[in-house]
């Protein structure tokens, strides 16, 4: 089972992506300002982060600075309503890996999402005997 940190601070849509993933069969947690996203990536280290950009405190830009920062190095995928070009260069070179804009299709999010697990080698908890990473 996969680990998704969804940081988005639109509740209606947050919890609309978790449904939609763990339908998937993911395990996914849901933070709504920058600050608790970047603690829970810190602490719980996901497999794949999907950050909207215009958060309350720190906008999700920082937000991916400091994960990069803090040798946070899962797949990032922004999801955002900033559909301008120079919005995604910023986002892509602050250590994006994909940058979706809304309104998006559901589908296409939860295949986006499958994509940067598979290249990101995501494959859930890891085990051997009792010990489990």
């Amino acid at each position: 089972m996969s680990r998704i940190l969804v940081i988005e601070d639109e509740r209606d849509l947050a919890l609309g992506l978790q449904a939609n993933l763990e339908v998937e069969g993911h395990a996914v947690e849901v933070a709504s300002t920058g600050e608790d996203g970047v603690d829970a990536a810190i602490a719980r280290r996901p497999d794949v982060v999907l950050l909207d950009v215009m958060l309350p405190g720190i906008d999700g830009f920082t937000v991916l600075r400091r994960l990069r920062g803090a040798n946070i190095d899962v797949p990032v995928l922004l999801l955002t309503a900033r559909a301008e070009e120079v919005d995604k260069v910023r986002g892509f070179r602050a250590g994006a890996d994909d940058y979706v804009t809304k309104p998006f299709g559901v589908m296409e999010l939860l295949l986006r999402v499958e994509a940067l697990l598979r290249r990101g080698g995501a494959t859930g908890d890891r085990s051997a005997g009792r010990l489990c990473i």
